[in-house]
Formats: C-alpha cells, sequence, structure tokens
C-alpha cells in the first residue's frame, strides 16, 4: 500500500479439474496454475463526526495463467 492508499494484493493458486472414468473413479483431466492480482484504493472519509473506511476496487486481473496436461 502506498501513501495515498492505493493498494495491490496478489494470490496465487492451483486448480486440478478431476473427471469420472468408467470404472466409478476419478483421473485428472487439467492441473492449471493461476495468479490473480487485486487493485484498488482504501480512503477514509469524514460524515457527521464519523469516520469511516471505504474501499475502492479499481481491477481485478489474471497476472499469470499456466496448463497442465
Amino acid at each position: 500500500m502506498d501513501k495515498n492508499g492505493n493498494f495491490r494484493f496478489q494470490f496465487n493458486f492451483s486448480v486440478t479439474i478431476l473427471v469420472e472414468d468408467n470404472k466409478g473413479g476419478f483421473q485428472e483431466a487439467r492441473s492449471m496454475y493461476v495468479g490473480l492480482t487485486a487493485k484498488g484504493k482504501f480512503l477514509i472519509v469524514e460524515q457527521k463526526g464519523e469516520k469511516l473506511l471505504q474501499i475502492t476496487p479499481k481491477g481485478l486481473e489474471v497476472s499469470s495463467l499456466k496448463i497442465y496436461n
């Protein structure tokens, strides 16, 4: 987070897609690695003597995507 209240979070996770085969078991069909980046701004607003935290989202992007198999 910078001094103006702008923030940036990066989330990394993996996903495995399973498919049921004829024998009743499951096999791995695809495996993926996904990186998401969320951007926004924190702002403190004063209304009627109260301070409120305002969170404004600015963007969500897929920063990386790798598909295996």
